[in-house]
């Protein structure tokens, strides 16, 4: 599939104590987003931490307009307004403030290797956060390290998919980015070559130059929290088709 060119990327978490009400609540919510005719189509991954879990929401989006017109059906469709306040409402005591941010497709920091989210059970998100002043340096190292994966035959540590790279588009957090990486199976644990060429050397001294931080989680897909279309569920039924949805209508 081609990347969404925007992504809304909400997320929110829950101690493990409070996992049945919330599961109950996230599974109701998808049916009644079929009810209410939701706008945009979403899917649900979730990490977790000791004692909590983290739910990732993840609405794709093909254009900037697209985004604007599911959030004027939001604002002018009473009945869907009233029915996300509702979900809202249903458990604001059992998660914490959730963190809300859209983010618009880098193709030029990005390698695309044939997304396939619909057959993915799993995916790596990786958060950075450049150092400010730094921004230019941190999208050469993107772009060293892409070309440095364009070799499938070396030895390199960095002889494997980038992933799709995100920019949140919001003011506050403008130099946030997201890199997304689907796996169809559990990870296996990444051998380090001891060879350490040139490249790889620029871009270990330009990540000591441009990032100020960056962390990485395994997410697992929940298709029992997701919206997704008929595309989808076809594309892997066994999968998604316990999420409830096939008689939602939009075809891709």
């Amino acid at each position: 599939m081609r990347p969404p060119q925007f992504l809304n990327i909400y997320r929110e978490s829950v101690k493990v104590a409070n996992l049945d009400a919330y599961n109950a609540i996230e599974r109701e919510a998808v049916h009644t987003c079929v009810r209410v005719k939701c706008p945009n189509i979403y899917f649900a991954a979730e990490s977790r931490e000791q004692d909590t879990q983290w739910t990732w929401f993840f609405s794709l989006f093909d254009s900037r307009e697209d985004v604007d017109r599911a959030a004027a059906i939001y604002a002018q469709n009473a009945e869907l307004h009233t029915a996300m306040a509702r979900i809202v409402e249903s458990k604001k005591d059992i998660v914490s403030p959730p963190q809300n941010t859209l983010a618009r497709y880098r193709e030029d920091l990005s390698r695309d290797f044939g997304v396939d989210i619909p057959h993915a059970g799993f995916f790596t998100i990786t958060v950075i956060h450049p150092r400010d002043g730094h921004l230019a340096e941190f999208e050469e190292r993107q772009k060293l390290i892409n070309r440095m994966t364009g070799n499938r035959d070396s030895e390199s540590a960095y002889a494997r998919p980038v992933g799709l790279v995100y920019q949140a588009v919001s003011g506050t957090t403008a130099e946030t980015f997201y890199v997304i990486l689907p796996h169809h199976n559990l990870l296996k644990r990444e051998q380090t070559s001891p060879r350490d060429s040139a490249t790889e050397s620029e871009v270990k001294r330009l990540t000591d130059v441009a990032v100020a931080d960056s962390a990485t989680t395994l997410l697992t897909i929940r298709p029992d929290f997701s919206l997704v279309p008929r595309n989808w569920i076809a594309a892997d039924p066994d999968f998604w088709a316990p999420a409830g949805i096939n008689d939602w209508l939009p075809a891709q």
